[in-house]
């Protein structure tokens, strides 16, 4: 059987979440414009009789294609201009590749503390059929927003870091510098691009000890091409 084609992926999505919206009694629309750009999907609440002013109750993006960083980045851009109470990413489809985006957008959402929850498709399909009502939207909005616990070694500054990490299902990755800036969403200290000690020394790096402390380690450093590769730090290493 063939893959769906992207865009009548998405045009399924986002049929179903305006018909979803509409049987919960929301008024809704799509490719709502917003300063960044356009949501694929938005909820409203209105009641002109107590209350005249049309509230964005619940945004929604679609992604069923291309998902690279800069989308996701996008998407959560233009959800926190709108400022729903709940905005929600689909991510569609399935596969390492997609989980692996999964990974990376959740920690986008909790590095920035944004009211966003990142979907899959069987939960847009729940909604179509009725079997999610509107406050259970909201009930499972703390699983996807809680920020993540701080390592009190490596510190708040860098546990986007160590949480990637800690995600993260292969044992080695090959990342370059800007990758890793993309995941902290600040840049690396100056000293990490100047000096080899800036990956391997404990004391003296930040950096280091949000690896460390989470089980992973830097290797085949190359500061003139500016990329690491990370290890998970096995039994037997750890014995050495």
């Amino acid at each position: 059987m063939d893959e769906e084609p992207a865009r009548e992926r998405n045009e399924r999505l986002t049929v179903a979440l305006l018909d979803a919206g509409q049987a919960l009694g929301l008024s809704t629309r799509r490719e709502y414009p917003v300063p960044g750009g356009r949501l694929d999907v938005v909820w409203f609440w209105e009641d002109p009789e107590r209350f005249p002013v049309r509230l964005p109750l619940v945004g929604f993006e679609i992604e069923s294609s291309r998902r690279s960083r800069k989308h996701l980045k996008g998407d959560l851009m233009n959800l926190m201009d709108l400022q729903p109470a709940l905005g929600v990413i689909v991510l569609a489809g399935d596969g390492p590749e997609v989980e692996s985006t999964r990974s990376f957008a959740r920690l986008l959402v909790e590095r920035h503390g944004a009211r966003v929850a990142i979907w899959d498709e069987a939960q847009v399909e729940t909604l179509r059929v009725g079997g999610t009502e509107l406050r259970d939207l909201f009930d499972g909005l703390s699983v996807e927003t809680t920020q993540p616990e701080t390592n009190e070694v490596s510190g708040r500054k860098y546990a986007a870091l160590s949480n990637w990490l800690v995600g993260e299902k292969r044992d080695r990755i090959e990342v370059s510098f800007d990758e890793i800036e993309e995941v902290l969403g600040f840049p690396l200290p100056p000293s990490s691009r100047e000096w080899a000690s800036h990956w391997s020394g404990y004391k003296g790096s930040a950096v280091v000890r949000a690896i460390k402390d989470v089980g992973w380690r830097a290797t085949n450093l190359d500061l003139e091409a500016e990329r690491v590769v990370l290890e998970r730090v096995t039994a037997e290493q750890h014995e050495h």
